[in-house]
């Protein structure tokens, strides 16, 4: 039945849209922006979560000593500190070293280091340590003689946790928000299509016409509308991730490409899979509301 009469289907799906030009098209905006929006908090969590990560197999802690330590005493530091538990190895970095690291990180911006008649930074040792430890490691390396400061990033790393943790709540309350807000709005376009066919829909219902084959165009429309909604909000995100992919790096110097951290295909997946079954889901309910009434 439903293979035989696809097109009367489609047409009547266009027929509902046709009689609620301007809700639909208000539908359609509201829709489209509000998964725009979904999909920036959702993957900006994803992206921190990431970027959490990533800084956490990259922990490493910053050992500086006092100036002019000969040769004989750095070494028996670096002894020393390599026999804590929980030190993995250390790099001991020269202050050319440093300043060619800040170059790195500073881009084009790296003039600014220009300005200094001598080398501003000075050496130091980097340890690379295991996450879990770096707290404690930090104490012991503290207490040890010839060590001036000791700099680690738990600091960093605690709050962008706790950044990442804020912006998964918000990314979860805005999932629930985007599915009771589509539900509304489609289930609105439902009922407004539904009482303008009034009409058509009792002759069919007189002709003996099963309710699948009066419903289906309604839910087709249901579910068109919020698939039409999500690939708009993915247009929208793909012109932001082009524009912070190819500038980013000028903003940002010291970040890692974000592209690298967050899979786009995955939000193309998600987003089209939770359009249809959101709208399947906002179809049912506004037919079931008018079945109600």
């Amino acid at each position: 039945m439903i293979a035989n009469n696809f097109t009367y289907f489609i047409k009547e799906t266009f027929t509902i849209y046709k009689t609620n030009k301007l809700s639909t098209i208000l539908s359609l905006i509201s829709l489209s922006m509000i998964f725009f929006i979904s999909i920036l908090i959702i993957s900006g969590w994803g992206i921190s979560r990431e970027f959490v990560n990533l800084l956490k197999n990259e922990a490493a802690i910053s050992v500086y000593y006092e100036p002019n330590l000969n040769s004989y005493s750095l070494e028996a530091l670096s002894s020393t500190i390599l026999s804590i538990d929980g030190v993995t190895h250390i790099i001991d970095v020269s202050a050319d070293e440093s300043y060619t690291q800040m170059e790195a990180i500073l881009g084009s911006e790296a003039k600014i280091l220009k300005q200094f008649d001598e080398n501003p930074f000075v050496p130091y040792l980097e340890v690379s340590v295991q996450l879990e430890d770096a707290k404690m490691i930090g104490e012991a390396i503290r207490e040890i003689e010839h060590v001036d400061y000791v700099r680690d990033n738990q600091t960093v790393l605690d709050k962008i946790s706790q950044i990442s943790i804020i912006i998964g709540s918000i990314g979860l309350l805005m999932t629930v928000a985007v599915v009771v807000a589509t539900v509304l709005i489609t289930s609105h376009i439902i009922r407004e299509g539904v009482h303008s066919n009034e009409a058509q829909i009792n002759t069919l219902q007189l002709l003996g016409a099963p309710d699948l084959f009066i419903h289906l165009p309604f839910w087709i429309s249901g579910v068109l509308i919020s698939f039409i909604a999500g690939v708009f909000a993915l247009a929208m995100t793909f012109v932001v991730q082009f524009n912070l992919s190819s500038g980013g790096d000028r903003i940002l110097p010291f970040l890692p490409d974000f592209t690298e951290l967050f899979s786009f295909d995955k939000v193309i997946i998600s987003v089209i899979l939770c359009s249809i079954l959101i709208g399947a889901t906002s179809s049912w309910f506004g037919l079931r509301m008018v079945k109600r009434k």
